[in-house]
């Protein structure tokens, strides 16, 4: 909507992502260059995690219907960061891609993140009931990897 001058103007009350309320009077360009500073402000944490959805399922298989995951650069550099990478590897599972979800369970396993139980399980079940990645190509990497990490987090 524009204003009598012409300057472009949203009206009414709404909510960005980050959940701060956006109020009427807000310029259109203002709103978006503030919405890119933010996305290139984002936590660096952040975007490491998001790059193992970029990571091609690749690795020697035994014979078994599954490839034997192993750490790449990317793995690497999220294992480096610890505990910290805990939080945002968990967060990562709502919406990660096929092999994005193989090396986020991956990485919770190695860091030994009993904390990820919870979503490594309702990952499972969404796996199970095809509610995630029933569309797309795979084998049972995913689901080897997700028995591995709930087999040895009843140790941890």
């Amino acid at each position: 909507m524009f204003t009598g001058d012409g300057v472009d103007q949203f009206y009414g009350r709404w909510e960005d992502n980050g959940g701060r309320g956006i109020d009427g009077g807000l310029t259109l360009c203002s709103a978006v260059r503030r919405a890119s500073e933010a996305a290139h402000k984002a936590d660096p944490l952040d975007r490491l995690v998001r790059k193992l959805d970029t990571i091609p399922m690749e690795g020697p298989s035994f014979g078994g219907p599954h490839v034997a995951v192993q750490p790449n650069e990317v793995t690497r550099a999220v294992l480096a960061e610890g505990n910290a990478a805990v939080g945002p590897l968990i967060a990562h599972l709502d919406q990660c891609t096929y092999s994005g979800a193989v090396y986020t369970v991956y990485c919770l396993r190695q860091l030994r993140a009993k904390a990820g139980r919870p979503a490594v399980e309702r990952l499972r079940r969404a796996v199970l009931n095809r509610e995630r990645f029933a569309d797309s190509p795979h084998d049972l990497t995913l689901e080897v990897e997700i028995e591995f990490f709930l087999r040895d987090a009843a140790d941890w």
